[in-house]
């Protein structure tokens, strides 16, 4: 039997510019590979011309054997012409796709996150955010089986999840890491991606802390910022300090090594009702590198047994970033971190997600 893994955004196989959707693809895709006789990665054109048009995703892609793009229109007979398969579906938006493939296939629900919680902060009108509920509550109920990103995804739906029995812990993880060279000797820290997001008190107190430790070499990763936007005179500021590089976006190959040569990444907003449900993938690809952060309380506290790093829900502080940032430099997380890493390696190698599917 064979596996699609419908995706939203494109897997680092294809495409040099990676989001999260696109690592969760290539997660599933490698967990499902012992089930499976041949697992695909399947886009529907339309997202496909979508994700082609914007410049940055369309960088640099690449074609792959296990990567499929359907026409909308042939949707229908494609899934009437190929054998029973299995059909994996994280995006809420797909719920019409996942019916159609529900009536000869095996369908599979990945919740990555609650996304009406995400509608509802974007400012989504009510309408959009009903509609988004009622279709994750359609595909949870209808699917074979349903993996969550995360405890506390499972918590936030419990009530719901509590009437199904096919429900399976899931945290997002990254496939694989850069190797580490030999001296780890730069800071990353990261400027808000997300319109409802706000990472100015976290930028303010950087601009402190770097200006009075020059001994320090940090990266400030952040899309750009207009003239309006809170952040923007923070990043003025920075970019006059002689040891910071600011960098507007990377490739997900360049991302990656940058944080190899990292020993820290520092991520903090300004607490809104998503963020506790938050699953960084800032975060998540910094501690897969090695990297000792500091962010937010959100849902990665309940990732791995002893965090590798520090959280606030208090804005950050000259005296908290000074004491990570030494903390990490230091090695103080490296027990931690090495935790991490064999967590990680149990999440990638769980043999039962699958099992029974193939």
């Amino acid at each position: 039997m064979d596996c699609y893994i419908v995706c939203n955004t494109f897997p680092p196989s294809v495409s040099n510019v990676v989001r999260a959707p696109g690592l969760r693809a290539e997660q599933l895709a490698h967990q499902a590979r012992k089930h499976f006789d041949r697992v695909y990665y399947l886009m529907l054109k339309t997202r496909f011309d979508m994700l082609s048009r914007q410049l940055a995703d369309g960088w640099n892609l690449d074609a792959s054997p296990d990567f499929i793009v359907i026409h909308d229109v042939f949707l229908e007979r494609f899934l009437n012409r190929i054998p029973r398969s299995t059909f994996v579906f994280t995006q809420v938006e797909f719920e019409p796709f996942f019916d159609a493939a529900r009536q000869n296939h095996t369908v599979v629900y990945d919740v990555l996150a609650p996304r009406e919680l995400e509608f509802e902060e974007a400012g989504k009108d009510v309408d959009n955010v009903n509609l988004v509920k009622y279709r994750h509550y359609l595909m949870s109920e209808r699917a074979e089986r349903v993996f969550v990103n995360g405890p506390k995804t499972i918590e936030h739906y419990r009530e719901h999840f509590e009437r199904r029995e096919q429900v399976m812990n899931n945290p997002l993880c990254p496939l694989s890491t850069p190797t580490s060279p030999r001296e780890r000797d730069k800071l990353l820290f990261f400027g808000s991606s997300q319109l409802w997001t706000d990472n100015s008190p976290l930028l303010e107190v950087m601009c402190d802390f770097l200006g009075k430790r020059p001994d320090i070499v940090a990266y400030l990763l952040t899309p750009e910022k207009r003239h309006e936007d809170p952040e923007s005179r923070f990043v003025s500021r920075l970019s006059l300090l002689p040891n910071v590089r600011i960098v507007n976006s990377l490739s997900y190959t360049a991302h990656m090594a940058l944080l190899s040569q990292c020993y820290a990444a520092i991520d903090w907003s300004r607490p809104r009702s998503e963020r506790p449900y938050s699953t960084s993938t800032r975060m998540i690809q910094a501690v897969a590198a090695g990297c000792a952060v500091f962010t937010n309380v959100t849902a990665l506290v309940h990732y791995w047994r002893d965090f590798p790093g520090e959280t606030s829900d208090e804005p950050p502080t000259l005296e908290k970033i000074s004491h990570f940032v030494d903390a990490a430099r230091s090695g103080e997380y490296a027990p931690a971190l090495k935790d991490a890493a064999a967590w990680n390696e149990g999440i990638l190698s769980d043999t039962a997600l699958f099992a029974g599917l193939g």
